[in-house]
């Protein structure tokens, strides 16, 4: 973000045309900050000794995980639909963890079957699912 002549801009873009465009209120994301910052987030550890997973019950907007998915980050999945969205951007099922709460056997078998690494949260669930 640059401030010019008292008016903000994103990526080259006045934040004024911006709204005239698409209206107000609308959120706005840099893709050149975005990358930059996974980046440096990588940076400074060994390569193979970090695997990020982004949680996408912060922000699902699949533009984002495009871009996430290119600069190499895994994801964090808390619902089936959280991993088809991954899934369908991109994201290979080694690089999701499906980590839900309270989910229910169907999901974690659609988990299964797609080679999605899962988390079980609790022992009912550990039991129910090893029957």
């Amino acid at each position: 973000m640059k401030i010019i002549d008292n008016n903000l801009y994103l990526e080259g873009i006045s934040a004024e045309s911006i709204i005239q465009e698409y209206g107000s209120p609308i959120y706005v994301y840099e893709e050149s900050v975005l990358r930059s910052s996974y980046r440096q987030l990588v940076s400074g550890i060994p390569e193979g000794l970090l695997s990020i997973h982004y949680s996408m019950k912060a922000n699902s907007n699949q533009s984002i995980l495009k871009i996430l998915c290119e600069e190499g980050s895994s994801i964090d999945a808390v619902s089936e639909y959280e991993v088809r969205l991954a899934l369908e951007t991109g994201f290979e099922p080694r690089q999701i963890i499906f980590t839900g709460n309270n989910n229910n056997l169907e999901e974690i078998e659609y988990c299964f079957e797609q080679k999605v690494l899962i988390n079980i949260g609790s022992l009912a669930l550990l039991d129910l699912y090893g029957k």
